[in-house]
């Protein structure tokens, strides 16, 4: 079994240490950075990309297209040196982060701790061994999602699934259901209220001229037709065990933004959108 306090003792005696579960912190030498020290939110974002990037490290124009992706090469070239001055402002050292051979690096001479890969690291150790009292231990540094304050940057997208799955994994592993259902809970936004049971699966999409398909391996298979004004069916709609057919279901084109049905229990509204599916179903 791992050394409980491993991870954390690092942390506390890294050169330079960074959180990015539950949200962004960092810390210097011990001492913690508050946020006002943060001259732009570009830099905060230029210390939480490389802190996720392998060896703490990406090629320049790959930073400059994931943080800039709007400008062209010599604009977003200005971007990157003054994000990178004003992180080196932040954490206190020149070599915070360094821009040389094409590469941009988080502290790449530094003794450096980063909790999203100490996390990962060790979860993906304990999950092979299956070890219930590990994997609790392994769960309990899960302190949030990835950078929940920056979820509609793409680049986030990513680590913060893979992680999520990680934890979802170690509540399992470790026995620990009524965590796991909580966690399930908080990611549906309230929507789902009652939970049975949870499992982990790959979830497939695919898509062509006439037909949207979402699959789940050996369990899910739902093919829906794409659907013209004139013709607002469900009758393309193929369902699959575990899922039943809606007792309350059409494919509705909403002219004024706004569509209610009978037996739906709710109203539904989305400006902007020309048409949704809307219904109720179990499995």
């Amino acid at each position: 079994m791992d050394a409980p306090d491993a991870t954390i003792a690092h942390a506390g005696t890294a050169t330079l240490a960074v959180r990015l579960l539950g949200g962004f912190a960092a810390s210097a030498a011990g001492e913690a950075i508050p946020d006002e020290r943060w001259p732009s939110l570009r830099s905060r974002h230029l210390v939480q990309l490389l802190a996720l990037a392998d060896r703490r490290r990406l090629a320049r124009d790959q930073v400059i297209e994931l943080l800039w992706p709007q400008l062209d090469a010599e604009a977003g070239a200005a971007n990157l040196r003054k994000a990178a001055h004003h992180a080196r402002q932040a954490l206190g050292r020149q070599d915070a982060v360094v821009l040389h051979g094409g590469e941009v690096m988080l502290a790449p001479s530094l003794d450096t701790w980063i909790d999203a890969v100490a996390f990962e690291q060790r979860a993906r150790r304990v999950l092979r061994t299956g070890e219930p009292a590990a994997c609790a231990e392994a769960a309990s540094a899960y302190r949030g999602d990835l950078l929940p304050g920056a979820l509609y940057e793409a680049w986030t997208e990513p680590p913060r699934e893979r992680l999520r799955s990680l934890q979802v994994a170690l509540l399992r592993a470790s026995g620990q259901w009524e965590a796991l259902v909580r966690l399930v809970r908080e990611l549906s936004g309230g929507l789902i209220t009652h939970i049975v049971r949870v499992d982990v699966a790959p979830v497939r999409f695919a898509t062509s001229q006439n037909y949207v398909e979402v699959s789940v391996p050996d369990s899910v298979l739902l093919t829906v037709n794409k659907e013209m004004k004139h013709d607002p069916s469900c009758g393309a709609m193929q369902w699959f065990k575990p899922f039943t057919k809606p007792a309350h279901s059409a494919m509705g084109v909403a002219e004024a933004h706004e569509y209610s049905g009978q037996g739906l229990g709710t109203k539904w509204s989305a400006p902007n959108k020309r048409s949704a599916f809307f219904g109720t179903f179990t499995y």
